[in-house]
């Protein structure tokens, strides 16, 4: 099996990734480190499904689709691990690099849907619009669903940390967003939202040496060496 699950060419959803984790526990159930959980659960109840491989202590987080509209960060990172779990499976080099060996010292995390119900929006799933207390919100902001970013009450979670929350919340209000929106709206306080509470509180758990987080728009990577303050 070189590669079954998800292509490039179709919308991703909540379902699909679940149907995915549930492909890739049982065609690399031979692999003792492979763990699949949940860090928590969305507003809408979705439990937000991590998935570990690597029995090393150096600790590395991968997270993607903070952002609803950029659901393709989940399908891209999927299929990431499933060739990662291809070649540690066959003892296989991967770019030039050993897995065995590097996953033998680092335990390697997955959460690739943070935010399940926006990215479920996006996609306009049937059930989302069956959520009464939200659609007052989703029909004020009907024009923009190809482009909500936010989760399902309206906040961009990638700006709802404590870290340069207070900074974020005077920029978005100077451009006018002071409530839920479909998207920059910072949230009423930090960690405001169940799915940035899951994560803050998996990655406390964890303590990674890295963490990295996948967005999609633009071509660029950005570096943010700032010397935050707590």
């Amino acid at each position: 099996m070189e590669k079954c699950i998800g292509k490039i060419d179709y919308f991703y959803t909540y379902q699909k990734l679940v149907r995915d984790i549930q492909f890739l526990k049982y065609e690399f159930k031979e692999i003792n480190s492979l763990e699949e959980g949940s860090i928590g659960k969305s507003i809408l109840n979705h439990k937000i499904p991590y998935l570990k491989v690597g029995e090393g202590n150096k600790k590395i987080l991968i997270n993607a689709a903070h952002h609803a509209n950029e659901w393709i960060t989940s399908l891209v990172s999927i299929n990431f691990f499933e060739k990662l779990l291809n070649h540690l499976k066959k003892d296989h080099l991967y770019k030039g690099y050993d897995v065995n060996s590097i996953l033998s010292q680092t335990k390697l995390f997955l959460v690739p849907m943070v935010n399940p119900d926006g990215v479920d929006l996006v996609q306009k799933e049937k059930y989302i619009f069956e959520q009464k207390e939200f659609l007052e919100l989703i029909f004020k902001n009907q024009k923009y669903l190809k482009n909500w970013k936010a989760n399902i009450r309206g906040v961009d979670l990638n700006l709802n940390y404590p870290t340069g929350w207070e900074k974020a919340k005077v920029i978005k209000r100077k451009k006018g967003v002071v409530g839920p929106n479909y998207r920059d709206y910072v949230g009423p306080n930090p960690l405001s939202e169940l799915e940035s509470q899951s994560l803050a509180n998996f990655t406390t758990l964890q303590q990674f040496n890295l963490t990295i987080s996948l967005h999609s728009q633009g071509e660029e990577i950005y570096w943010d060496d700032r010397k935050w303050k707590n």
